[in-house]
């Protein structure tokens, strides 16, 4: 949680300067002046009616915001916006970048348990070797015991890679 704290604040810090090079150039540039003053407005009477709406009034005609208060407020909500957007961003690319993460343990998983699952098939196919190695050698006057147990002896993997098959 406090990751997600630490990461909200470093995102504030880096985004908030250009939240406010928004509100400078919403005062010099005349068409972005004029939408941050349309869009205020709008946010503003859209905000004064919903207010009126849940306390249960009929939204009556509102007043609108002077021309500086609206500016200021149009360019607030954009360089808010702004500084949402960045975050959303972020936590949508986290949010892949787990999913990437996932999908390459669940495959590295799956591989793992495949060749687990191919074990005992191995083993099968190496006693039956085994056997037939024997019958070769029956004539030879070699117990069946004595090639098991050099056989196995001879296959048998240490502990260090028994501790990595499982």
């Amino acid at each position: 949680m406090s990751t997600i704290k630490l990461a909200t604040l470093f995102i504030k810090t880096l985004t908030k300067p250009v939240a406010k090079q928004l509100k400078g150039y919403a005062k010099t540039n005349k068409t972005f002046k004029n939408f941050c003053f349309k869009l205020a407005q709008t946010l503003h009477k859209a905000e004064r009616s919903w207010k009126l709406q849940i306390r249960g009034f009929k939204p009556e005609a509102v007043r609108p915001l002077n021309e500086a208060k609206a500016v200021d407020n149009g360019a607030e909500f954009i360089g808010e916006a702004f500084i949402f957007s960045v975050a959303a961003l972020i936590i949508l690319l986290e949010a892949h970048r787990q999913r990437t993460v996932s999908k390459k343990e669940k495959k590295r998983l799956e591989d793992r348990l495949e060749y687990l699952e191919s074990l005992p098939n191995e083993i099968i196919r190496l006693e039956q070797a085994i056997d037939m190695l024997a019958a070769e050698f029956k004539g030879s006057g070699a117990d069946i015991i004595q090639i098991r147990s050099i056989a196995y002896n001879d296959i048998k993997p240490d502990s260090k890679n028994c501790e990595n098959i499982v």
